[in-house]
C-alpha cells in the first residue's frame, strides 16, 4: 500500500498516522542528521540547497565583482565580459587585496 498523506509518502498504516499530524513519517522525531541525509537523497531539495548556497555566496561582503586581472597598454580595451566574470564557486576576495594591474 501506497498513500500521500498531508504531502508525504506513506508506506504502512502507522506512516499514515503520523503524517496525519503533520510530521515526516521518514523522519518522526526531527533528528537534523537524518533530515541532511534524507534531503541530499532529494534532488529537487539538493538543487534548492545548491540555490540557497549560491545566494548566499552573491551576498557575501567580502565578494569582489571586479576582475582580478586589469591589462595596461595594448591589451587595456580588450577585456570583455565573459574574461571579467569569476568562474562559479570563486568569490571570496582577499581582505589583502584583489587586484592586480599587468603592463606589457
Amino acid at each position: 500500500m501506497f498513500k500521500v498523506v498531508n504531502g508525504f509518502a506513506c508506506t504502512s498504516g502507522c506512516d499514515v498516522a503520523v503524517a496525519k499530524k503533520g510530521v515526516d513519517p521518514r523522519n518522526p522525531r526531527n533528528d537534523p542528521v537524518k533530515q541532511e541525509m534524507l534531503d541530499a537523497k532529494d534532488p529537487a531539495k539538493a538543487a534548492r540547497k545548491a540555490v540557497e548556497e549560491a545566494r548566499e555566496a552573491r551576498l557575501d561582503p567580502r565578494r569582489s565583482d571586479d576582475p582580478a586581472v586589469v591589462y595596461g597598454g595594448a591589451l587595456a580595451g580588450r577585456a570583455t565580459a565573459a574574461t571579467s566574470t569569476a568562474p562559479a564557486g570563486v568569490g571570496t576576495a582577499s581582505p589583502l587585496g584583489s587586484r592586480l594591474d599587468i603592463l606589457v
